[in-house]
């Protein structure tokens, strides 16, 4: 309470100007959680410029001791949010002020774009990937197998889960259905029922997703039996 008052003071005496930008400080200070940081950016309005974000970010952009997985929860909150436009702008000014990005940064806003079926978007984000020297993980690649399913890309889907398996990135169930999907989505059921009986050799169990696209598959190509 003393140096809130000594605050207040001292800012009476240089003008209400003086206290407003103080007052602005402390509220953008007392925000810590990254779901709250999420809402403010979200209130920014569609797309955003980079400097409104760094704007609204303040002197959290400053502050030394907020970990790399902190800023991974403002980008995850802003994919649930659906604004991959906002998470954009915010990696963008993550490396204006020279802050370590990681592939959990980079894979959310994959995710991000995925997740509202901007495939194109999320492919190029994607593919942007090893500009910043580092090697997209299995998220990241099962994002973008899911995205090229969104598209009608199958043949795009095959070509990543063939690339995992040449840089030793192991797929998972969500990337593995992904590419069944993508498959039976472009009306390819050979390839989804290939994809489908190679699942046990990785030593991946077939769930209910998996199921019905095999099955889905087999319908759009008259394969009852």
């Amino acid at each position: 309470a003393i140096p809130g008052r000594v605050m207040q003071v001292h800012s009476r005496r240089h003008g209400t100007a003086r206290c407003r930008r103080l007052d602005s400080v402390s509220k953008t200070s007392k925000v810590s959680r990254p779901d709250e940081v999420a809402g403010k950016l979200c209130s920014l309005g569609r797309r955003p410029p980079a400097e409104s974000v760094r704007d609204q970010l303040g002197q959290l952009l400053t502050q030394q001791n907020r970990a790399p997985h902190w800023w991974n929860g403002v980008l995850n909150k802003l994919s649930k949010h659906h604004r991959p436009d906002i998470s954009v702008q915010l990696l963008k000014v993550m490396a204006h002020a020279r802050m370590h990005i990681n592939i959990s940064h980079l894979g959310s806003v994959v995710s991000a774009f995925e997740k509202m079926s901007l495939w194109q978007e999320a492919l190029n984000q994607f593919f942007e990937i090893p500009l910043r020297w580092v090697s997209p993980n299995v998220i990241c690649y099962s994002a973008a197998v899911s995205a090229c399913g969104k598209g009608g890309q199958w043949q795009l889907a095959i070509s990543l889960l063939a690339e995992m398996d040449k840089k030793k990135v192991d797929p998972n169930l969500v990337t593995c259905n992904a590419a069944v999907s993508a498959c039976e989505k472009g009306d390819r059921w050979q390839q989804a029922l290939k994809l489908f009986a190679e699942m046990p050799q990785r030593k991946i169990h077939h769930d209910v997703i998996t199921y019905n696209a095999a099955v889905s598959a087999c319908e759009k190509g008259s394969q009852w039996q």
